[in-house]
């Protein structure tokens, strides 16, 4: 996140109907995979493309400078990607189970990959 305040909503791409869980993670500090979940949004994808959705007051997401992005597919992959040239910070895990305030070690292995640029953005204010 570019500074403190709160996810209010999302703007992603669908590329198929399916759940996902689109979550804000702590970066411990250290550099390295270990991440504290702060709070995410579970949702359910109707169709195929853009979307925007706002979240209500109490569901909003308090966050601060460094917070970071990520999300689950609990089954299909439901958030595409596209290669890009730029750089890349990404951590992975396959199984992971996302619950608000526990500190997850993910794994890096996917770092060695393409870049992937991701259509997933946190709507931020």
């Amino acid at each position: 996140m570019p500074g403190n305040g709160k996810v209010v909503g999302w703007r992603f791409f669908g590329k198929r109907a399916g759940n996902v869980n689109l979550l804000i993670f702590r970066p411990d500090g250290d550099g390295s995979c270990s991440l504290k979940l702060i709070g995410g949004t579970k949702l359910y994808v109707r169709r195929p493309g853009l979307a925007t959705v706002m979240l209500p007051l109490k569901y909003r997401i308090s966050v601060q400078k460094g917070d970071v992005v990520g999300w689950r597919n609990p089954r299909n992959g439901v958030i595409p990607y596209s290669i890009s040239n730029g750089s890349q910070n990404l951590c992975y895990s396959p199984k992971l189970d996302p619950t608000p305030g526990s500190t997850y070690k993910l794994d890096e292995r996917i770092a060695s990959r393409p870049n992937r640029v991701y259509s997933i953005a946190a709507i931020f204010e």
